[in-house]
């Protein structure tokens, strides 16, 4: 019995390392400014903190990089239709100038810019 558990990358899906894809860099971002964990973001947890910061790394991945909804969705173990609702979802809440999704939008964008 082995006591020490094999070390996983959690950003290898589909036998893509997603480790070096620039969108891995955003929701690093996401996570550090949220004060969201790695594991709750890709968890199925409803909290609102979690969706948010969820829904958030699709619309900056997305506007960031263009990456495809469907290698947005597998990094934060989705399909690319949670990926899509993710950015319909962020963008209206923008419009509406929705305080929560704003708060954290901003942080994200300013801290996205400073360190580009």
């Amino acid at each position: 019995m082995q006591d020490m558990k094999e070390k996983v990358n959690p950003y290898v899906y589909a036998g893509i390392d997603y480790s070096k894809v620039p969108i891995v860099d955003i929701l690093d971002d996401i996570c550090r400014i949220t004060h969201v964990s790695h594991a709750d973001v890709i968890s199925e947890s409803r909290k609102v903190k979690n969706v948010i910061a969820r829904q958030i790394f699709c619309f900056i991945a997305r506007k960031q990089t263009g990456a495809k909804y469907s290698e947005i969705g597998k990094v934060i173990n989705r399909d690319r239709t949670s990926a899509i609702h993710s950015c319909k979802k962020v963008r209206q809440n923008i419009e509406i100038n929705d305080a929560p999704t704003m708060k954290i939008y901003r942080k994200v964008e300013k801290f996205i810019n400073q360190n580009n």
